[in-house]
């Protein structure tokens, strides 16, 4: 009753024509420190978010804050400046800021005659986020969490995570339920068991399924429902804009995660654990349990150790994978999989060669170790010879070399890969995974690459894999990069292989 009645005196203030449902009016009740809100479109998520931001900033003792979208536009139109954003939602308190110092904000005056600042910037900005981020914040809004960079959200949790009395808001419409942000944040919340029955199953299952909380993350979802303008006219005419069996409809008008439209490797959709020695099929991939085996009976023609660097100081985003290949170059099985997070060259380099060690030892033959294959940000050139010579000291003798670029437009001088490099790549993972010639070696790394490789979705531009600097595309250019060397024999084999079975 007591924070039923704080809310109610501190919106006497407020002039809105806006109605807040039983459960939006629940969520301003409740006392959290990270509120996550998914759902619908056209649910009040936004609004309802926006409202206790407010409030939060009103009684806050800190002076700034932020609202974050995926750019400073797209903040501004869902949050700020729609018809019951922020702005209306809390007339005669927020006005737009003037002082170009802060760049795009709001001044929040409150109920003690305090000036805050509220920043308002896109989290695909990361000069302007880290300079905000940089400040003292008593918290924010992330406006569609989904789809931001996982870097981001990190150092917003680290920017507020020593804030006393701090608050987090976050919308998303459902996503992928394999991204990271997910997994990393959104599963970690707890429902108010009130609202469970509104909860689809799937999601309740991930909730449940989650290894650890959040402190203070209460997790709500949102539909129709608890929009008091949506009338059954207005529900029906939205749900007759999208396709009944596309992702669109299941995500904003029934509210369930899946599987976007252009997702490039949806053959891994239903994954399969294998929980005997044998190779078992389910949808188009396979995990296997037999490693020890193949080892061995030294069952593989070629080994590759592919790495991507990916600048470990801004990101922990280095990764590197060993895979091997059978004879003929009839199947590809990934072995070993990590992500490297040693930040100064010298460690970085001895996590390297301390993975490579680690597979080089169980590999009977070491002469099938064709090489090291490396790519990836401007120290490339300083850390070749230096692994070289590590891996040297540690008496073990493979080649690293600059990783192979191939297609029709390559060539051996450059050091950056073309349209066709990278569509040669693509063409030949679908390949292999259509033709079921790829298989994971049946671990936590093993089944994270997977993870990893289910978000990767196509850009339109280019119909290349959308790279935002995201950890998939540095799991993906890895394993690329341990497929290079034998392009031609791959897609070669192959091919034979196939026109055989026609025959």
């Amino acid at each position: 009753m007591e924070q039923q009645q704080a809310v109610t005196n501190e919106t006497q203030a407020v002039i809105t024509p806006f109605n807040f449902s039983e459960k939006s009016l629940d969520l301003l009740r409740t006392k959290s420190s990270f509120d996550i809100c998914e759902g619908t479109a056209r649910s009040s998520k936004t609004t309802t978010l926006a409202f206790k931001f407010g409030l939060h900033v009103n009684s806050s003792s800190h002076m700034q804050f932020f609202i974050a979208g995926a750019t400073q536009g797209v903040a501004r139109r869902n949050v700020v400046d729609e018809k019951n954003g922020f702005l209306a939602l809390f007339r005669g308190c927020a006005r737009e800021g003037t002082n170009t110092r802060y760049g795009s904000h709001l001044v929040f005056t409150d109920t003690l005659g305090r000036e805050k600042i509220i920043y308002i910037f896109g989290f695909k900005d990361k000069a302007r986020w880290q300079t905000v981020l940089g400040s003292t914040l008593g918290g924010g809004i992330i406006d569609e969490i989904n789809i931001a960079d996982v870097n981001f959200v990190n150092e917003v949790f680290r920017s507020l995570i020593a804030v006393d009395g701090f608050w987090l808001g976050a919308t998303l419409n459902p996503d992928n339920p394999d991204k990271e942000i997910y997994t990393s944040y959104i599963n970690k919340s707890i429902p108010l068991k009130k609202w469970e029955h509104d909860i689809p199953k799937p999601i309740l299952e991930d909730l449940a399924n989650a290894d650890e909380k959040i402190k203070g993350a209460i997790y709500w979802h949102f539909n129709f429902n608890d929009n008091p303008i949506m009338t059954q006219n207005k529900v029906d005419l939205f749900k007759s804009l999208y396709p009944k069996d596309s992702f669109y409809y299941a995500s904003k008008i029934l509210g369930l995660r899946g599987v976007s439209e252009g997702v490039i490797f949806k053959m891994l959709d239903d994954s399969y654990l294998s929980k005997s020695s044998e190779y078992i099929y389910r949808a188009q991939k396979v995990i296997m349990d037999d490693i020890e085996y193949l080892f061995k009976t030294d069952a593989y023609t070629k080994y590759v150790f592919g790495v991507d660097l990916g600048g470990n100081q801004e990101k922990k985003g280095t990764r590197i994978t060993f895979t091997g290949f059978h004879r003929q170059f009839q199947q590809l099985d990934v072995l070993g999989r990590k992500k490297l997070i040693s930040e100064e060259a010298v460690a970085l380099v001895v996590e390297i060669c301390d993975f490579i060690e680690k597979w080089y030892k169980q590999v009977l033959t070491p002469i099938k170790i064709d090489a090291v294959y490396i790519d990836g940000y401007g120290a490339v050139n300083v850390l070749l010879p230096t692994i070289r010579k590590e891996l040297v000291n540690r008496g073990i003798n493979l080649k690293v070399r600059l990783a192979i670029k191939y297609g029709k437009n390559s060539t051996k001088t450059t050091d950056k890969a073309t349209d066709a490099d990278r569509h040669s790549r693509l063409m030949t993972l679908l390949l292999l995974f259509n033709l079921r010639r790829i298989r994971f070696i049946n671990n936590s790394e093993g089944r994270e690459l997977i993870r990893q490789l289910k978000t990767l979705v196509y850009n339109p531009k280019d119909n290349l894999p959308l790279d935002e600097n995201q950890d998939a595309m540095d799991d993906y250019d890895s394993l690329c990069y341990t497929i290079t060397p034998f392009i031609t024999e791959l897609n070669d084999n192959i091919m034979r292989d196939e026109e055989r079975k026609r025959l």
